[in-house]
């Protein structure tokens, strides 16, 4: 099977997830076509009916509505809204640009949109490609998910051939702040990462140090007008125990340079797959981690979130 036929995989596995391959890009009941009118002649986003996800120069079909202004990354990322992050999987994936334009033409005034996809998983094209169809997504993320070179708190496999081949990082491969973020740009992303490493708790500061140096490093090649968020893996410990937590808060707000932080927390093997976190301790920390971000004017970006204590 070539890297060209349906290019978005497990990383865990060489074999694909087949009930993609078959399901047309624009599968969507009925031929009709359904837009919404954009503020200021800006034009019209398609949401249901082919091409939907788009935004044309003229609507078509009875179907037209009024959205409002499409956010741009900046206004997406200053608080003003909430941001409400859409990650690729490896199912369904194509009907995401449509759900994106009709989440947008329902609430847009009141949200702002965001897609993240995983690096490893996909091919450049297929990663260019689905950004660039996203078009109600102010925010585009390919995260680079460096955790998975030394998962030591992470419950993961072997990543498979092909991810290593798309992440050549993955197999061992030396690879410099600009090159990261290049793979980063070539694929469609608009908010850069650093490579979200994996954070130490045995060895807390050093580890630390270590990301805030790499990020530095990344700060030191981006080109005029790029935004860099600091993107981070811990372990559940790191919000559960007080001593990892205070050291990461207080990390992070010294390093002033990182106006963004993405946090990956990586739950405990207690909690089930699809399942949410529902430990009081654990939550506890997600809110101190919030309550540190919003009161030092930082954009917390969380690629996990959790549910709400049960009863």
């Amino acid at each position: 099977m070539s890297d060209e036929f349906d290019d978005y995989e497990d990383l865990f596995g060489d074999g694909l997830f087949g009930d993609e391959a078959d399901e047309p890009e624009d599968a969507v009941e009925g031929s009709g076509q359904a837009a919404a009118r954009l503020p200021g002649g800006s034009g019209y986003l398609i949401v249901d009916g082919p091409g939907a996800g788009s935004i044309t120069g003229s609507g078509a079909g009875p179907d037209i509505r009024e959205a409002a202004p499409l956010p741009g990354r900046d206004e997406a990322l200053d608080g003003t809204l909430p941001l409400f992050l859409v990650h690729r999987g490896c199912h369904h994936w194509r009907a995401l640009p449509r759900l994106l334009a009709q989440l947008h033409a329902a609430v847009g005034a009141n949200l702002a949109l965001g897609v993240a996809s995983s690096l490893p998983a996909a091919t450049e094209q297929s990663h260019a490609d689905f950004n660039s169809s996203c078009s109600a997504a102010a925010v585009r993320l390919v995260d680079p998910q460096g955790y998975l070179t030394d998962p030591q708190d992470v419950r993961v496999k072997e990543p498979s051939g092909r991810s290593k081949r798309w992440a050549p990082y993955l197999g061992g491969a030396s690879v410099t702040a600009g090159e990261l973020l290049n793979l980063q740009r070539d694929r469609g992303a608009n908010l850069l990462l650093t490579s979200g490493r994996d954070l130490d708790p045995s060895d807390a500061q050093r580890s630390l140090d270590a990301a805030c140096a790499e990020g530095d490093d990344a700060l030191a090649v981006l080109k005029q007008e790029e935004r860099l968020a600091l993107n981070l893996t811990v372990s559940a410990a790191w919000l559960t125990r007080p001593v990892l937590r205070e050291a990461l808060l207080a990390q992070l707000v010294d390093q002033e340079q990182f106006d963004t932080w993405y946090v990956r927390v990586q739950w405990p093997g207690s909690v089930r797959a699809y399942a949410q976190p529902t430990g009081t301790e654990l939550l506890a920390g997600y809110r101190q981690l919030a309550d540190v971000a919003a009161d030092e004017e930082r954009r917390l970006l969380l690629p996990q979130t959790p549910g709400s204590p049960a009863g």
